[in-house]
């Protein structure tokens, strides 16, 4: 199976430009890294969301805070935004 042409893209992109690991460099440099990574060309382009909501939830000493991302409809059916692996679902185990 060919490997998808953006991962690719990716990949070849961090090799030719290899630093030294990430927990070696600078804070600033590594969120800089970071940032002209993740492209439009290789996330696509920015979904815009008809409502962003910061709420807090009842927690066991205090409120914690959260973001709630609403959807877009489509045909009546809310269009979800996928995440491989969303930090709110992170197992315990």
């Amino acid at each position: 199976m060919a490997l998808n042409a953006a991962l690719k893209q990716l990949i070849d992109a961090k090799l030719a430009h290899a630093h030294a690991p990430q927990w070696e460099m600078p804070i600033e440099d590594v969120r800089h890294a970071f940032r002209t990574l993740w492209t439009p060309a290789i996330t696509g382009e920015r979904v815009e969301l008809p409502r962003v909501a910061d709420i807090a939830v009842p927690g066991p000493a205090a409120a914690i805070p959260a973001r709630v991302y609403v959807p877009q409809l489509r045909g009546g059916r809310p269009e979800i935004p996928y995440s491989p692996r969303p930090p709110c679902l992170k197992s315990r185990i």
